[in-house]
């Protein structure tokens, strides 16, 4: 046989080094992600910048309604989320008109993203979520029964954009 010990054993000492400091950089990695965003939401105007949204779309006519559109489908791609142009629409077009807005533009924008999730970024996608066991135990249980799973993710009183994505991008079967 060719190949180092550690290889022969099936052990990568890349892995083994990736395994040593992978938990520690991780940590580091998601607290400074957190940080990160978390100056962002602080130092932008992200409500300054809904709001100028609303104002431009609400004078736009039909054209409005497509910029409203592709920016929802975008900030939900971008898994940004909705709720916060949801609101924006509401205060755009007032309740009914919102209404009228915001649901097909979420629909849109759910279909985009589970879209992209099964082709362009479906190598992507897999890679990802190929080392996170919660992921692994996600599909799981979506394999067994998907239908009762994601119909009780949907009954949350709790956002679970986050597990709404993972679940749309896992095999079903």
């Amino acid at each position: 046989m060719s190949g180092s010990p550690e290889r022969v054993a099936g052990r990568s000492p890349a892995r083994d080094a990736t395994a040593k400091t992978g938990p520690g950089l991780k940590l580091a990695a998601v607290v400074a992600a957190l940080a990160l965003l978390l100056a962002l939401g602080w130092l932008l105007p992200i409500g300054e910048w809904t709001i100028a949204l609303a104002d431009r779309v609400r004078g736009a006519g039909a054209a409005g309604v497509v910029l409203f559109i592709a920016a929802y489908v975008t900030a939900t791609v971008a898994l940004l989320p909705g709720s916060v142009l949801t609101l924006a629409a509401g205060f755009a077009y007032g309740p009914i008109g919102g209404l009228l807005v915001a649901s097909p533009a979420s629909v849109l924008a759910a279909t985009a993203a589970f879209l992209l999730g099964r082709t362009a970024l479906r190598g992507w996608v897999q890679r990802t979520i190929a080392g996170a066991a919660r992921t692994r135990a996600l599909s799981r249980a979506i394999g067994k029964d998907s239908f009762r799973l994601i119909l009780l993710l949907r009954l949350s009183p709790r956002p679970s954009t986050r597990l709404e994505g993972q679940a749309r991008d896992l095999p079903v079967g």
